[in-house]
């Protein structure tokens, strides 16, 4: 039973993971800020608030030294686990999943990593300094913990303001919170490309683009596909308004990717 349980939480936590992870990004995207202030900043709160309750939870409610223990077990115990485990788990996801990405190269941007690295280090430092201070100690402990406040405020300054790492918007996936609300409600915005063009007039594009001799033939529409749509054209304002979305790629530049995606996908 515990078993089970544990595997349940842990497809939870999984689930979750992507949730937050999906609406943090179109957050970001929403106030236009950059990948360094949605990844070091809003994801970080987010993910640091377990930690941040535990340590709450066992000084207030369970007191005494062992509260007082667990809250401090928690405080060090989780950046370090960050700094060495996650780190680990990273590098072994780019070599379990280099099929799927198409490669095994992590693409970061290293003067920011440095320099939240730095904060990192300072911080934490200090954070073990106080951990390790004698009781008779207790004001210089009390002072540490205030000086860490102004230097996250800082930090967060630093991190919005300087706009480092620039937010891409193409490979955003659709916000899935909005997603199912449309489902539910029936009014699933549309998503596609609005510039109008015929089924014909994009038979004979694709037919140009990859060489081919094939021959474009009309045939009578059979009664089965009645609905079938003699032109192509989205009407993406509902995406415009509730996720702030449109197509970033222009038509035919998709159809030149996807053709030579396909092309090295068979060895063509």
């Amino acid at each position: 039973m515990d078993v089970l349980l544990f595997i349940l939480s842990f497809v939870i936590i999984l689930l979750g993971c992507e949730f937050f992870t999906n609406a943090v990004e179109w957050l970001g995207k929403r106030y236009n800020l950059s990948e360094g202030a949605v990844g070091s900043v809003l994801a970080a709160v987010g993910t640091a608030m377990p930690e941040t309750l535990i340590p709450l939870i066992a000084i207030i409610f369970v007191g005494g030294q062992a509260g007082e223990d667990i809250g401090v077990g928690a405080i060090l115990g989780a950046p370090f686990m960050l700094a060495t485990l996650a780190m680990f788990v990273c590098g072994l996801a780019l070599f379990l999943f280099a099929k799927r990405r198409g490669t095994r190269t992590l693409h970061i941007n290293g003067k920011l990593i440095r320099r939240d690295l730095r904060f990192f280090l300072l911080c934490y430092s200090l954070a073990v300094v106080a951990a390790f201070m004698p009781p008779d100690m207790q004001a210089i402990r009390w002072i540490i913990g205030f000086v860490l406040i102004p230097i996250y405020i800082y930090y967060t300054y630093v991190t919005v303001k300087k706009r480092e790492g620039a937010c891409e918007t193409g490979d955003l996936k659709c916000l899935h919170f909005q997603n199912y609300a449309d489902r539910l409600r029936g009014n699933r915005p549309e998503n596609g490309n609005p510039d109008e063009v015929s089924i014909l007039d994009f038979a004979r594009e694709i037919v140009a683009l990859t060489g081919s001799r094939s021959k474009v033939i009309c045939v009578p529409k059979p009664k089965n596909f009645e609905d079938d749509p003699k032109l192509r054209k989205p009407d993406i304002t509902k995406a415009r308004a509730l996720l702030g979305w449109e197509p970033q790629v222009p038509r035919r530049e998709g159809l030149t990717r996807t053709l030579e995606y396909f092309r090295k996908k068979v060895g063509a």
